[in-house]
């Protein structure tokens, strides 16, 4: 049996659908499982086992191509659609919520394709769930639900993302000059990165961050692992005179970045892409939520060793349909104060019973 997923959004919503590939492997373990997803995240599923083949899509590439030369255009997207229908695909799942993206499923023949009816965009998928949004629970319950069509349960499989031994070891040697006997925390003040211009509304201020490192940073039992993509060291200031704090700002590739995060005892960050890397491989984390609802995007399954950081106010979550109402403070995030962040780092560590516990004033 041959099954496509479609996904061109980021890596936590990719990250998000594995639950359900897992799930599809072990009812069909003969299966070919493929994926169409975006550049950004191409290599992390590259390196999954279950998954056979990915094919990128990245709708702003096309659109150039096309403004470019439609001629060459139409040629490329016509080899494009060949390379995919040569599989001849039993089953779709299409999570895209674009009726482009449902239109080129019916078009390449795939005769059971599955997914969402978002504002009547699913009308060439003959297997649909209507929604408004992700409202009501989490997103990877939503894509677990729609294994009901196939008649498989909705049964979450706990299972770690996979790394390659390669990145691994370099990540290790990387760290290797770090005292082993220091807790060892990654900060990463970005994410969000799918939002696009909006991202800062996703992100806790970066002079809090950095107020936050030194705060971690003056405990000689704690190292510290700044990370973040190029974007976010063009503005982020990292405290001075510390020697446990290790810059790899804009160092590191994707699977780099994963590797690393898989070596350090604790991730705080915000809601997005990191937060959901780290999730996926098991990392204890801190996370900060500010519009987004953490009961639909937050860490899954919920865990205690996952401790999700909120302001308490009225109006949160707001964003709802994948929209965020107008606002002029953002106070769910202007509101978490360092030193509240600070003590539930405090705290966060000891209930982990991490063997540093004591190390911790």
């Amino acid at each position: 049996m041959h099954i496509l997923i479609t996904n061109p959004f980021g890596i936590g919503d990719v990250l998000f659908s594995l639950p359900m590939v897992y799930a599809l492997k072990e009812q069909y373990p003969e299966s070919k499982i493929d994926y169409i997803c975006n550049k950004r995240v191409a290599d992390v599923l590259k390196a999954q086992s279950d998954i056979d083949r990915v094919y990128i899509y990245e709708k702003d590439e096309w659109r150039d191509k096309f403004k470019r030369s439609k001629t060459r255009a139409i040629r490329d997207f016509s080899i494009f659609i060949k390379e995919i229908r040569r599989r001849r695909y039993d089953i779709v799942f299409d999570l895209s919520l674009s009726r482009e993206f449902g239109f080129m499923l019916w078009f390449l023949g795939i005769k059971l394709r599955i997914g969402y009816n978002y504002k009547n965009r699913g009308i060439f998928l003959n297997r649909n769930i209507k929604i408004d949004g992700y409202s009501v629970k989490h997103i990877v319950e939503y894509h677990l639900d729609l294994l009901s069509f196939l008649g498989i349960d909705n049964k979450y499989l706990d299972k770690k993302i996979a790394i390659s031994e390669e990145y691994v070891e370099r990540a290790k040697g990387k760290i290797a000059s770090i005292d082993k006997n220091n807790i060892l925390v990654a900060v990463i003040p970005g994410g969000g990165a799918s939002w696009g211009r909006d991202a800062y509304k996703k992100r806790w201020a970066d002079e809090n961050y950095s107020q936050l490192i030194d705060f971690i940073a003056r405990d000689s039992k704690v190292s510290i692992l700044v990370m973040g993509d190029k974007k976010d060291s063009l503005n982020f200031t990292i405290p001075k005179d510390h020697k446990n704090i290790y810059n790899y700002i804009g160092k590191t590739t994707v699977l780099e970045f994963m590797a690393l995060v898989s070596q350090v005892d604790l991730v705080i960050t915000n809601d997005g892409g990191p937060l959901h890397i780290a999730v996926a491989l098991g990392v204890p984390t801190i996370s900060i939520f500010g519009p987004v609802s953490e009961n639909v995007y937050g860490p899954y399954p919920r865990d205690s060793k996952h401790r999700v950081v909120t302001s308490d106010l009225s109006c949160r979550p707001c964003y709802n349909n994948f929209k965020v109402p107008k606002c002029d403070s953002y106070n769910c995030l202007s509101d978490i104060k360092v030193d509240y962040l600070f003590n539930e780092f405090k705290k966060h560590v000891k209930l982990l019973r991490l063997k540093y516990e004591d190390k911790i004033s």
